[in-house]
């Protein structure tokens, strides 16, 4: 048992869902709160049935419809934020199907998508300024929800009271508010990143990716898992590559155990290495990183990598950007990789069904 001497997983384990649904879930006034459709009423039900699936793959389909209501197409509304503590419950109940869906889930709830902020991690500090900068108006806000709560028959002709403008700061807004309800729960995500389920594991680690203010907890314990034996390789890999991201580039003193990494026989781990390497030391990454990159890169596999959201070779190509930006343009016109200077530019992460319905 490779996470602890006792054998015993370090997930918080809490079995008690139920009881935190009746002491707080009805304490949260979900019809005042905003969510795709207008009213979030809805939520609690869904949070219910997703504490009654019998499998992973009911979990899934769950997670689809209370995505379409809370993430519709990568935006947070106002109940968003609301709805990640409950959902963490359910991810630390060992009992519970479909678990690492859901700490997946969690993380997109707090970034909106992956495959946007990759290889350079998550700009937190430019999105707090632009915030900062030019914040909604909270009188139209409220505005804003009563016209939004108010039966699309009663405010037909009625003039919406925020222009485009208005709406985008009120979405930068739950965005962020969601974001920082889940940077609150750090403790928690790290305490599974060594959960019995490895699946569970790499998705604590892909939560972890985005929060580097918070860096100080959570990459040493990406470290621990980076460099401890016997742990499952996708836990391993994700932490790597969650660890490259946490923290600016620079010279760090991990270079010895990126190196190790490299030459894991596991190719994913060797991948997942010359990630955080090219990412850590750009041009002054270890040789190995080029090599390693460039092989993935150059692969006609297009399954998403099922932890980071986006077509392997995609997200090799761009870690090689980082280390070796003269090997890019030769791996965009080598033969058979579909790509050219324009066309891998344009590519994009993949969707969170896409990376459930990818071969397991």
């Amino acid at each position: 048992m490779w996470w602890g001497e006792s054998g015993e997983s370090n997930a918080v384990g809490v079995a008690t869902y139920d009881v935190f649904v009746i002491h707080s879930l009805e304490d949260v006034d979900w019809a005042r709160l905003m969510f795709a459709y207008g009213s979030a009423e809805a939520v609690p039900a869904m949070l219910r049935t997703l504490r009654s699936v019998d499998s992973a793959d009911e979990c899934d389909e769950l997670l689809d419809e209370l995505s379409s209501g809370i993430l519709h197409q990568g935006t947070r509304y106002e109940a968003s934020a609301h709805v990640v503590p409950f959902l963490l419950a359910l991810a630390t109940d060992t009992a519970q199907p479909g678990r690492a869906s859901i700490v997946r889930f969690v993380a997109l709830l707090a970034i909106g998508e992956s495959g946007r902020w990759l290889p350079d991690g998550f700009p937190i500090g430019e999105l707090r300024a632009a915030l900062a900068a030019d914040p909604p108006d909270l009188a139209t806000r409220e505005q804003l929800r009563t016209w939004l709560l108010t039966s699309r028959e009663a405010r037909r002709g009625v003039r919406r009271p925020a222009d485009a403008m208005e709406v985008e700061r009120n979405m930068r807004y739950d965005a962020l508010r969601c974001y920082d309800e889940v940077r609150g729960h750090v403790s928690v995500l790290c305490s599974l990143l060594r959960d019995p389920d490895p699946a569970v594991g790499a998705a604590a680690a892909f939560a972890l990716a985005w929060f580097p203010e918070k860096a100080g907890t959570s990459l040493p314990a990406l470290l621990a898992i980076a460099g401890a034996p016997g742990a499952p390789e996708p836990v391993v890999g994700a932490a790597l590559v969650a660890a490259g991201l946490l923290r600016a580039p620079g010279r760090v003193e991990e270079r010895a155990l990126l190196e190790a990494r490299m030459a894991d026989p596991d190719a994913g781990i060797r991948r997942a290495a010359a990630t955080a390497a090219a990412r850590w030391y750009r041009r002054d990454a270890p040789p190995a990183t080029v090599s390693i990159l460039r092989e993935h890169a150059l692969s006609d596999d297009d399954e998403p990598d099922r932890v980071w959201g986006i077509q392997v070779a995609e997200y090799a190509l761009r870690s090689l950007d980082l280390a070796a930006p003269s090997t890019v343009d030769e791996v965009r016109a080598a033969p058979g990789t579909g790509m050219s200077p324009a066309s891998s530019g344009e590519m994009s992460g993949v969707t969170d069904a896409e990376i459930r319905a990818a071969p397991r």
